[in-house]
């Protein structure tokens, strides 16, 4: 068996990676979600520092839509399994907050059962991981 964990940043590749190839029997994103432009605009600490770095390469704000684009998930994550694919988001992020989340869960067509909120924030959350990955194991 094959399964894709991905976790904030990672959770975009790994959304992009098992929405390309259906080669995974799990998906498990965590602490992530979609519309890359609204993340990096209104979440805190390292969304806001990478949208400080993109811009300090030359990019224009009113050209970010265009440059994140093709690594939208957004844009192909409907191809997900929703019976293969969990997200675990955080209720207090402010670096990728629930609202991105559940955008992607919407795209996917996640089921309840594979949408959890964890009480934590981006950061804290990473206290759950090993009884997430135990439940996704078991599901």
């Amino acid at each position: 068996h094959i399964g894709i964990q991905g976790t904030s940043l990672g959770g975009v590749v790994a959304t992009l990676s098992a929405s390309l190839d259906d080669a995974f029997d799990r998906q498990l994103l965590v602490v992530c979600g979609g519309d890359l432009h609204g993340v990096l605009t209104k979440g805190a600490k390292d969304a806001k520092k990478t949208l400080e770095k993109l811009l300090g390469t030359g990019v224009k704000e009113s050209e970010l839509s265009d440059v994140l684009a093709p690594i939208e998930p957004l844009r192909i994550a409907h191809r997900l399994s929703s019976e293969k694919t969990w997200l675990y988001y955080a209720s207090f992020d402010t670096v990728v907050p629930p609202e991105h989340a559940r955008q992607l869960a919407s795209c996917i067509g996640l089921p309840k059962k594979h949408q959890i909120t964890m009480l934590a924030n981006h950061y804290s959350g990473i206290a759950y991981l090993p009884g997430i990955i135990e439940s996704v194991i078991k599901d």
